[in-house]
């Protein structure tokens, strides 16, 4: 997997770096883009985090809004829940009390599945933004030939 990553995000980032660069200015070109890659890196994983969490939030949020005993369908399946957990041999209050508990955490993967679906369809429209932007970089100098070194 690495591999691939190397392939299509580092090779192509850093010959775009070294455009035009003469030799001497090589070794703090590479020294600048490390660090920009580390600091990007750290801040598109927050980003990322922080958006995963938010998202989760809400999904577990509007979620909960419909489970309540008045909601007939919650009613029924909580229903389901205990009597087949009463048929395995548990009493009627722990069999209550671990099916409240087995529809909140089938809530909590639901939430959690729809949030990190929002961030690859927001991780998704970034790259296809920001991928137009390759066009845009000049190649070498004006005359198509690599920058040489002054030195």
């Amino acid at each position: 997997m690495a591999g691939a990553r190397y392939s299509i995000y580092v090779v192509p980032l850093t010959t775009i770096a070294y455009i035009g660069l003469p030799r001497s200015a090589s070794n703090q070109a590479s020294a600048l883009l490390n660090v920009g890659r580390n600091i990007g890196g750290s801040i598109g994983i927050s980003a990322v985090q922080a958006f995963l969490a938010t998202r989760q939030q809400f999904y577990q949020a509007r979620y909960t809004e419909t489970l309540h005993p008045l909601n007939p369908a919650y009613s029924a399946g909580i229903n389901h829940i205990t009597h087949a957990l009463v048929g395995r041999g548990q009493s009627q209050l722990q069999a209550d009390h671990t099916a409240v508990g087995l529809v909140y955490q089938a809530l909590l993967k639901q939430a959690s599945m729809l949030a990190f679906i929002d961030c690859f369809w927001v991780l998704m429209v970034f790259v296809a933004v920001i991928t137009p932007t390759i066009f845009f970089f000049r190649s070498g100098s004006d005359t198509g030939e690599p920058a040489k070194s002054t030195a």
